[in-house]
């Protein structure tokens, strides 16, 4: 999986001069028209204190790939809520090192690797859990996020899902270890590639479920890392298998992120501190004068997704929420459709008057 779209650095550094994106207006209607024209590529909503205000193809599941760690960031504060492990609690980065699988993640876990190293006199060798959850948020390293899912339990985190989506949400699955799927079964099974491609596109949701935790058991206990130098070549990284893997995804819908603040607040345990916790790990940098007071945020993206959670109180208090979710299988086109994603983004979260044309376009 590659790193989040650049919305979220787009968000953080024009909202100090928000308003160069009303020069940006040429792109609105070439975006909607894309969105009306393909309901089954794009969903949309955008609530104001939890109420939608877009709503477009909300109920319709859609691939996640790094959103989804929003929830392992969930079920990580519920732990530490029970008592089931601490945030200072230390992991060698030997260990993370283990679900590293080399240029697969956009550069993110090697970003996260420099930034904690910064200013070290000798090499920092181990980390604490809260580093390795920060690591997963804010740089979206899928080694950091496949060590968690070691820690916390795979079947723990999926009852946390179903506690506050229900069928809004795929059980989470190691979609890291899934990416070497397709070259473990051409040897396992003595396949060919035409054959596997096959494969991966007919097996069931659980199936590839299974097969891609039976991979994530391999690679905890692999210290040499030989599973993934077997299997992490030019194979695994073909565009047709990576078209497939992206659609195989767990899915979610855009109306249970963007109503997942008020949601979070319903469970027993998520308290003022669970609250504050949720806030270390999502919140972003907002310089001063900037016109809103916080933004959280998450995205996710692949060789056809471009996903972005956010969510933003404005300088009166109120939180806008925007969860939108595009799968487009053309390079070309999705490449365009990010950058004109930023400046709908941002006019939707700086424009009253533009979310409600939005809104009226969308929902009807």
């Amino acid at each position: 999986m590659g790193v989040s779209i650049l919305i979220t650095a787009a968000v953080l550094l024009i909202l100090v001069i928000a308003i160069k994106v009303f020069n940006a207006k040429k792109s609105e209607p070439d975006l909607l028209e894309y969105f009306k024209k393909h309901p089954d590529r794009v969903s949309c909503c955008f609530a104001e204190n939890d109420r939608p205000i877009i709503a477009y193809q909300v109920d319709r599941k859609m691939p996640l790939a790094s959103v989804l760690k929003i929830m392992i960031a969930v079920e990580y504060i519920r732990q530490i809520k029970l008592g089931q492990i601490t945030p200072n609690q230390t992991v060698t980065l030997d260990q993370l090192d283990r679900y590293y699988i080399p240029y697969s993640d956009g550069g993110a876990h090697q970003n996260w690797l420099k930034n904690i190293r910064h200013g070290q006199s000798k090499l920092k060798r181990t980390v604490t859990l809260s580093e390795v959850a920060e690591g997963m948020i804010q740089y979206s390293s899928n080694a950091n996020t496949e060590y968690l899912m070691e820690v916390l339990g795979i079947d723990a985190i999926n009852r946390t899902v179903n506690q506050i989506s229900g069928t809004e949400h795929d059980p989470i699955f190691p979609i890291s270890s899934a990416g070497l799927m397709g070259t473990y079964l051409m040897e396992k099974e003595s396949i060919t590639f035409h054959e596997m491609k096959k494969r991966l596109e007919s097996m069931d949701f659980d199936e590839y479920k299974s097969i891609s935790n039976e991979i994530h058991r391999r690679l905890s206990g692999d210290e040499q890392k030989a599973f993934i130098r077997r299997f992490n070549n030019r194979t695994s990284f073909n565009r047709e298998i990576q078209l497939i893997s992206s659609q195989r995804l767990p899915a979610g819908t855009t109306r249970l992120y963007a109503t997942l603040l008020s949601r979070l607040k319903q469970l027993d345990w998520f308290d003022d501190d669970a609250w504050q916790q949720f806030l270390n790990l999502m919140r972003r940098p907002v310089r001063e004068g900037a016109p809103v007071a916080q933004i959280l945020s998450k995205g996710g993206s692949s060789i056809s997704i471009t996903n972005e959670v956010l969510y933003v109180k404005d300088q009166k208090g109120n939180w806008l929420s925007l969860a939108l979710f595009i799968h487009e299988p053309s390079r070309k086109k999705l490449k365009r459709l990010e950058r004109k994603t930023v400046s709908f983004v941002l006019q939707l979260l700086l424009d009253s008057q533009y979310r409600s044309r939005v809104a009226q376009e969308l929902n009807s």
